[in-house]
């Protein structure tokens, strides 16, 4: 199936540009939404090239030539078309007002003629939001002027002598809500006038395996399959877009590129940052203006210089721009960040300037394109255990300034029993402030069930959950029965690693079933995990697990609501570990392999943490050992700092 061609006329008056690069940016939207089904080509009168010889209007391209006629009006109505004008529309005998009326009444006038295209759409400001008057006396009077000449053309033409709509128009008071008008209107025009929908998200089983993560969180390669949170990631796009000049400062005067996504453990804030919102943002010309984002990903922790440095030197970062400045080696980009934060950004700056510049030439644009830097900073709360009180204040005091200097967009993830830590750090805190938080609260049950649903449904071939119906409760879905079974904070982990295991149990069988003979609870299904990666070792390193347990963990404190321990957790150096404990290499390297612990790089080496924090608080093998400990790993906490 070849690709639908739209053509569409963007006709609007001087003062709406913001509006008009926001209908440009919907469109770039929509053209990757209906990939290979549809695509819009926008003409703009400020994209073409016009000689001297002649005037603006005659050699802009007749309106009617389209599929689509889209008209936005503020306040103006635009400059008066000369007297000697040669295109004339039947039945208006006097010079047009202004070339943005003589293209939409040209359209209207060849619509009611019989032609089946273009149709129009029409948007403008609400008469009662009427325009400042600014300026000396005769700015004032031609900004009144051009607002009684608009409210004249539409009384004149889209309304009748009575008063009656003879046209057809819609109303907009911000930016955001005509971007959703447009979006919504143009997805319509395709389905109604195309015939053209929206193809579903789908996950191709054999070539990405299983849709779901277990433990680790989602990620950019299963956003097509991220489900439930569409509400929150519009709204922090809404957010954001706050924080760009192609915003009208009337509308956002706080320029805001600080979003902090604040919830409990296991709340699912680490997947909604990595599939949902920075796919979305990138990937989608969500701001206006924005043609490019470098994208920096971070989980905090210790070496935070390093690791920033290691990640702007990659090749689709800023290594290109930083090479200029001799600043493409990891150590030399280090020492310099970790230097004077008031003008440690500044190279930065350069080096997103250089890369825009390239853009510029490679593509011939008259000017360079708008290249951005996105930081994702997951996990935060992690800094505030693992990374030095130097390091961290000169780490955040940075990001700061580089917020500050509108260099950086920041999207963060924090802990929410870890805010107290965040109330320690000032720079973070007044990021906080003058920034962006959105609380991440746990999906209702139903919601979560409509997750689970659309997930399966959106694989190829679609998965099922079979019905697991009792005497007492009747038939009832898998789907329903495991959402009723996640209850409490860790819900969330404990269901996706219950699911990835019932979707292996399926492709055993190779029947696309969920079924509900291989479901056990929840916690059945973290211990079978479990038990299935220790059962190939000795005895001897399976007793080195209570060791495991006890050095990943820092601290512990009581549950307000259970009553249990709950660990704060932290990395594990093997080496060191290994060391005192030879037999646990088999062991590590097992969780490891069953996906229950990950191995990363450390600033002193190689280290292990849990794949999700919930882990040690599911595990009942894990959950034992704390329990039995708690009192002296709390001790242990308190007396440390005295014997150092």
């Amino acid at each position: 199936m070849s690709t639908i061609e739209v053509k569409i006329f963007v006709s609007s008056p001087g003062d709406t540009e913001f509006e008009r690069n926001m209908a440009r940016s919907v469109m770039q939207r929509l053209n990757i939404r209906y990939e290979g089904q549809a695509r819009f080509y926008p003409t703009f009168w400020e994209d073409g090239w016009y000689s001297a010889h002649e005037t603006f209007q005659n050699q802009i391209p007749e309106a009617t030539q389209f599929d689509l006629v889209l008209a936005i009006f503020k306040h103006r109505l635009g400059t008066p078309l000369p007297e000697a004008f040669p295109k004339k529309i039947p039945g208006f005998e006097r010079p047009f007002p202004s070339g943005t009326a003589y293209e939409v009444l040209s359209a209207i006038f060849a619509r009611r003629s019989g032609q089946r295209l273009p149709d129009i759409l029409i948007y403008r400001r609400p008469e009662s939001e009427g325009p400042r008057l600014e300026g000396d006396a005769a700015a004032k009077e031609e900004i009144f002027r051009q607002y009684k000449a608009l409210q004249t053309f539409f009384e004149e033409n889209l309304r009748s002598a009575e008063g009656e709509f003879q046209g057809s128009y819609k109303s907009y008071r911000q930016v955001d809500d005509l971007q959703s008008m447009l979006e919504s209107d143009l997805s319509r025009w395709l389905a109604d006038r195309r015939g053209v929908h929206e193809r579903k998200r789908t996950w191709n089983l054999q070539a990405n395996g299983s849709p779901f993560p277990g433990l680790h969180a989602y990620d950019a390669h299963r956003n097509q399959i991220f489900f439930g949170r569409e509400h929150l990631i519009e709204r922090a796009l809404r957010e954001l877009r706050g924080g760009f000049a192609a915003v009208p400062a009337d509308e956002q005067p706080e320029r805001r590129r600080f979003l902090l996504l604040l919830g409990a453990s296991g709340s699912g804030k680490s997947s909604l940052l990595h599939a949902g919102l920075v796919p979305k943002l990138v990937s989608s010309a969500a701001i206006v203006g924005v043609e490019e984002w470098r994208l920096v990903q971070l989980t905090a922790g210790s070496g935070l210089f390093a690791a920033l440095a290691e990640q702007l030197l990659q090749p689709d970062c800023l290594h290109d721009g930083l090479a200029a400045a001799h600043l493409d080696e990891a150590d030399a980009l280090q020492r310099h960040l970790q230097g004077d934060s008031e003008t440690a950004w500044r190279p930065l700056r350069a080096a997103l300037d250089r890369i825009a510049e390239q853009r510029r030439v490679e593509k011939g644009l008259n000017k360079p394109p708008q290249v951005e830097l996105l930081l994702v900073l997951d996990q935060i709360e992690r800094s505030f255990n693992e990374a030095g009180l130097e390091e961290r204040t000169a780490f955040f005091n940075l990001i700061q300034r580089c917020v500050q200097e509108q260099l950086v967009t920041v999207l963060g993830a924090l802990r929410s029993d870890a805010y107290d830590g965040l109330q320690q750090v000032p720079a973070l805190l007044a990021l906080r402030d003058a920034g962006i938080t959105l609380d991440v609260v746990p999906l209702k049950l139903d919601e979560l069930e409509e997750m689970l649903l659309e997930t399966a449904a959106a694989c190829e071939p679609p998965l099922q959950f079979e019905n697991c119906g009792d005497a007492v409760h009747g038939p009832m879905n898998l789907a329903r029965t495991l959402v009723n079974d996640a209850s409490g904070g860790d819900a969330l982990p404990m269901l996706q690693i219950t699911l990835e295991q019932l979707y292996q149990e399926q492709k055993q069988r190779n029947d696309h079933r969920l079924a509900c003979a291989d479901y056990h609870g929840l916690e059945a299904a973290v211990t079978q995990s479990a038990d299935a990666a220790l059962k190939g070792l000795a005895e001897t390193e399976r007793g080195a697990l209570k060791a495991l347990v006890l050095n990943l963990i820092d601290d512990v404190s009581r549950d307000a609501t259970s009553g249990e321990w709950r660990p704060r957790i932290k990395p594990l150096p093997r080496a060191s570990f290994e060391r005192g404990h030879p037999v646990a290499a088999s062991l590590i390297d097992a969780l490891i392999g069953a996906r229950l612990l990950v191995a990363e790089k450390g600033e002193h080496g190689a280290q292990v943490r849990p794949t999700h924090e919930a882990l040690l608080r599911i595990w009942p093998q894990a959950k034992a050992v704390i329990e039995d400990a708690g009192e002296l790993i709390r001790i242990r906490k308190t007396i440390e700092p005295m014997v150092r």
